[in-house]
């Protein structure tokens, strides 16, 4: 038991290594990027096409960058919750620097969702105009959540115990709050209005 023990820590401590150029680490974030960045990219190639087949593009592409999202806050909860962090945090602040992590999580699987809810009226074409200026508008606030995710994850303090400095927490959750407003607004656009209504409502106001 002893050994097996000895030998757990020992791959911790190798995966977590803060020596520059640690190739286990490099290769999962690199691969966790990888996904983020290739789902993102289908996203924003998908977006201006209301085909069928693009949407499920778009799906597929929220999808990936979901997985790589979740495998870097996995690591983070992995680093903080081994013994030589547990001392140093407590369950509230663990979750407190997972929540921007749960939170993209969040308005991924409120994007995925109001895709495959909607689909149909997508596809037909049957949406407000604003319908791709918001989807746009909500790829970008991600991608922004995701460069300061980068850019945490190339210094020492991340490699070492992942840990995120306050200044990049704040930002993530000022950026969450927007682009879940965002997120909201596009669900109610597209469940209370069709094109046809939509238009009316501004080309003859009242």
């Amino acid at each position: 038991m002893a050994g097996a023990k000895n030998t757990t820590d020992q791959n911790i401590s190798n995966f977590v290594n803060t020596s520059k150029g640690n190739w286990v680490y490099d290769s999962f974030f690199s691969i966790a990027y990888a996904f983020i960045a290739g789902g993102l990219v289908l996203v924003l190639m998908t977006t201006f096409t209301a085909s069928y087949s693009s949407l499920i593009g778009s799906i597929l592409g929220y999808c990936a960058a979901g997985v790589g999202i979740a495998m870097i806050g996995g690591y983070i909860f992995y680093t903080l919750s081994v013994a030589e962090n547990q001392a140093k945090f407590t369950f509230g602040s663990i979750i407190y620097r997972l929540t921007p992590f749960i939170t993209l999580l969040s308005i991924i699987f409120m994007s995925v969702y109001i895709i495959g809810t909607y689909l149909e009226r997508i596809s037909s074409g049957r949406v407000t105009g604003f319908y791709n200026v918001f989807t746009v508008i909500s790829t970008i606030f991600v991608s922004l959540q995701v460069y300061i995710l980068f850019r945490s994850s190339r210094t020492p303090k991340f490699r070492e115990a992942g840990i995120m400095s306050n200044t990049s927490i704040s930002a993530t959750y000022l950026l969450s709050v927007i682009n879940l407003i965002i997120v909201v607004t596009l669900g109610i656009a597209l469940k209370y209005y069709s094109t046809d209504g939509y238009q009316n409502m501004i080309s003859y106001p009242l």
